[in-house]
């Protein structure tokens, strides 16, 4: 909520936050630095694998191109298209699973309170 302060001379001062608002942000931003810094210590960052790094990604694609379309056959092939198996199958699954709910969430539809909760408000 907005508050609005005034200062000796009698001008008003609007402010965003309140005191205990103010506060409680910086509290969730202190928690949060924390969290970065207990997080950045513990998973062990090693300098040196971060300054080799620009080589690294140079010599990764520079090993992609040009492409090698000898593998494809025999192993990119068929993994390309169990995944798009597996990606077909879970939109299917998540229509399947989302009409039945979406028809019971309309008020226009499913006017009955117990099960369209929306029909109460």
């Amino acid at each position: 909520m907005a508050t609005v302060a005034r200062t000796a001379g009698g001008d008003r001062i609007w402010r965003r936050f309140n005191s205990a608002q103010r506060l409680s942000r910086f509290v969730v931003y202190l928690v949060i630095v924390a969290a970065i810094v207990v997080s950045i210590q513990t998973i062990e960052v090693i300098p040196e694998f971060l300054a080799d790094a620009p080589e690294q990604v140079v010599d990764l694609f520079a090993r992609m191109w040009p492409v090698d379309f000898a593998h494809y056959p025999g192993s990119v092939h068929d993994a390309l298209v169990e995944t798009i198996h597996i990606a077909t199958l879970g939109t299917l699954l998540s229509i399947v699973l989302a009409l039945p709910i979406g028809v019971l969430a309309a008020r226009n539809l499913v006017p009955f309170a117990g099960i369209n909760f929306a029909a109460k408000l």
